[in-house]
């Protein structure tokens, strides 16, 4: 084993990293270097420490030498460097350093029988397996796709008895910061970006989990893809992949048309039901009705009204503690725009500068702006006043959520609990695209 370094240049500055590495013989003669850990960026003080410990000192020929460490129940690869031989029930831990997901990522690899999926499939030696590799040979496990899922949902199936009658179904987009690509196939197209980068290419990724967190299923679509477009095709390669059965998909308000809703009401064979979240401005048309009935407590601080309509029942919910949460980003936004409309009606600027300012001052308000009421003199000058009308609307509104379903009477708790965990499923996409 040794230390190897790798530098690479950011923002006008080299750093260097560093990583312990051992050479391995393949059977075909060549010789590759398998990282055994990665240290990062260390200082010369580290780097020596470092080196002392992966190598030994020949006192013979007066100098150290690289040297394969093994415990004493395993012999080392014939061909191969040097090898000590280790007492490991003797071995003591000193100064730790934290390198803990390797061994669980192994773990998980092994109850899952991935080695055994794989090995059958990719033939890859294990002991040669780096970030680096898997990254290049990830195009390789297309082919293997659909059997990799039927794969883990039997295992998954044997270990945990999950159960998949309610599935959360819910999109997100990636971007990258590149040309768009002259290939048609590529998928990577501009499109509606949620991330505010709309100057960049980017891709749709669609995932199917159970409420545990299992992933079904997933799918790419380019980056021009309408999220209304991409349910009939998940529900088709779930039902090709587990067989056609009374599930409950619980999805956002933008995935679903009222064509599949209607749609999927129809179906008698084997009925799909559905909890979908609803815009609020759906909520005015069934407020007249919804104000006469009764609140019912789902959970602490949470309530919720059921109004069946339609075909389908419209619930109501609202959490308090949502509710809190909203008046406060109510308040500090509105104090903020008001402020700024102060500001510009005492600098008194002429009409066109006054446009400019007021316009980013909007864009920075957002929503707000629809609460206060602004007046523009044409020789220059403003006014403004607060609709108080609009203000108690949406106060009336905050920390209410509008969904509607086909479950009939199905428990109110169990409605809210499901839509929750599909926020949770939002809130895991946000995570995996800050890393």
């Amino acid at each position: 084993m040794f230390l190897k370094c790798s530098t690479r240049r950011k923002d006008g500055k080299t750093h260097r990293s560093w990583s312990i590495v051992e050479s391995h013989r393949c059977s075909d003669g060549r010789v590759a270097q398998r990282h055994v850990l990665y240290l990062g960026e260390i200082n010369d003080s580290q780097r020596l420490a470092w080196e002392k410990s992966i190598a030994v000192f020949d006192q013979e020929r007066g100098h150290q030498r690289q040297i394969a460490l093994f415990p004493e129940d395993r012999k080392p690869d014939p061909g191969g460097a040097e090898a000590l031989s280790l007492r490991l029930d003797q071995l003591r831990l000193e100064n730790p350093r934290q390198w803990g997901a390797c061994w669980l990522g192994d773990q998980l690899w092994q109850t899952l029988n991935l080695d055994r999926f794989f090995g059958s499939r990719l033939g890859v030696n294990a002991r040669l397996v780096q970030d680096d590799t898997l990254y290049r040979s990830l195009d390789r496990l297309l082919e293997h796709k659909e059997a990799l899922f039927s794969h883990l949902r039997q295992r998954w199936d044997e270990l945990f008895k999950v159960r998949f009658e309610v599935l959360l179904y819910d999109l997100t987009r990636t971007y990258f910061e590149c040309e768009a690509p002259e290939d048609p196939s590529d998928p990577r197209r501009f499109g509606y970006s949620r991330d505010r980068r709309g100057d960049c290419v980017q891709v749709v990724v669609a995932l199917v989990v159970t409420p545990d967190g299992f992933p079904l299923a997933y799918e790419m679509f380019p980056g021009n893809t309408a999220d209304k477009t991409t349910l009939k095709e998940m529900l088709q390669t779930i039902q090709g992949r587990h067989g056609r059965a009374d599930r409950i998909w619980v999805m956002d308000r933008g995935i679903p048309t009222e064509e599949i809703l209607t749609e999927l009401r129809s179906q008698t064979d084997v009925p799909v039901r559905y909890l979908v979240g609803t815009p609020k401005g759906r909520l005015g048309r069934c407020e007249a009705e919804l104000a006469g009935l009764p609140w019912q407590e789902v959970r602490s601080r949470v309530r919720v009204k059921l109004l069946p309509k339609d075909g389908e029942v419209y619930v109501l919910a609202q959490s308090q503690d949502r509710t809190s949460k909203e008046q406060a980003m109510r308040r500090r936004k509105l104090k903020a725009y008001w402020k700024r409309l102060k500001e510009l009606q005492a600098q008194q600027p002429d009409r066109d500068l006054l446009l400019r300012k007021l316009g980013g001052a909007e864009q920075k308000a957002g929503k707000i702006t629809k609460m206060v009421q602004v007046r523009i003199f044409p020789q220059g000058g403003l006014e403004f006043t607060l609709d108080r009308k609009r203000l108690k609307e949406v106060r009336n509104r905050e920390g209410r959520y509008l969904l509607r379903t086909n479950l009939g009477s199905e428990d109110p708790a169990r409605i809210w609990q499901a839509y929750m965990q599909l926020s949770q499923v939002e809130e895991a996409f946000r995570t995996l695209k800050a890393i």
